[in-house]
């Protein structure tokens, strides 16, 4: 597969940047996007994993990151990159025969499990209050200051639009920190969980799909709620319909992994305007 320039798929995230620069009712550019019409005209850039060596992801909830992304981490691991994993909340969510105490620790173990298992270094946890995330400039000074400790060539996040009110408050803290702080050049990989995203990068994880099935259902507390390992990898599935059409496969992948993809500063831009500017009521459905 040959390696697409960066200019030609970042010029494939303009439409989404131009909507939302230029739409001031976002009722109505919600209701553009809820349509997916999006999907049709979009044709994304695949990439084997990001150019960068150093890899910092922000994951709302434990598990997060690797139904987004794991492919990729599996794959940038595999090329000897970096890859350095936070974890914003506390995962204080029921587990049922635990407490909620006892969920927290089977959460932050789960996650050191699954990131020894990886051969990458232990994560970071923010221990934010799960599901009350806090929009403070103590909270965005944190996330600024690893940022800036780190300093990664390429930012994990979820994507701005995504739900629950979690996975946003993480985009919306990271625009809080950019006013506290310049933060240093990357490229931002925004990556889907729950939401259908308008990509303009796919990645084909067929061949590490087994692998990153087995890390998914390392996350016991959480597939005894819900089986997002299943749900993680039939999402994978669905997405080779953007491989339709496509061409360069030797053989059409099995299973991807979609992101939106920018340089940093352009999607600080679209968080400033989004979150900056937009109504809390609208954008949380209550404010916190």
């Amino acid at each position: 597969m040959v390696r697409r320039s960066a200019l030609e798929y970042w010029s494939k995230g303009f439409a989404l940047a131009q909507l939302l620069k230029r739409t001031t009712d976002f009722e109505l550019a919600i209701q553009v996007l809820s349509t997916n019409r999006f999907r049709r005209a979009l044709r994304p850039s695949f990439l084997p994993c990001p150019q960068g060596k150093r890899l910092l992801v922000f994951a709302p909830h434990q598990d997060d990151e690797i139904i987004g992304a794991g492919g990729v981490f599996l794959r940038s691991i595999q090329e000897g990159k970096s890859v350095q994993c936070i974890y914003v909340t506390d995962g204080a969510t029921g587990v049922p025969g635990h407490t909620i105490k006892e969920a927290v620790g089977l959460r932050r173990e789960e996650a050191r499990r699954v990131w020894s298992a990886l051969g990458s270094p232990a994560p970071i946890f923010l221990d934010f209050p799960c599901g009350e995330i806090e929009l403070s400039e103590e909270n965005a000074g944190i996330m600024a200051k690893h940022i800036h400790e780190y300093s990664p060539d390429t930012l994990f996040v979820p994507f701005f639009l995504e739900d629950p009110n979690d996975h946003r408050k993480v985009n919306h803290l990271l625009c809080m920190a950019s006013q506290i702080s310049v933060l240093p050049a990357a490229e931002v990989w925004a990556y889907e969980i729950t939401t259908m995203i308008c990509p303009n990068v796919a990645v084909d994880i067929t061949d590490v799909m087994d692998r990153k099935y087995e890390l998914m259902q390392m996350w016991e507390s959480q597939n005894c709620i819900f089986d997002y390992a299943h749900q993680s990898k039939g999402m994978n599935a669905a997405h080779t319909l953007y491989c339709k059409g496509a061409s360069g496969f030797e053989k059409v992948p099995l299973y991807v992994e979609l992101f939106f993809v920018v340089p940093l500063s352009e999607y600080l831009e679209l968080l400033a305007h989004y979150y900056g500017a937009g109504d809390l009521q609208q954008i949380y459905g209550q404010i916190r």
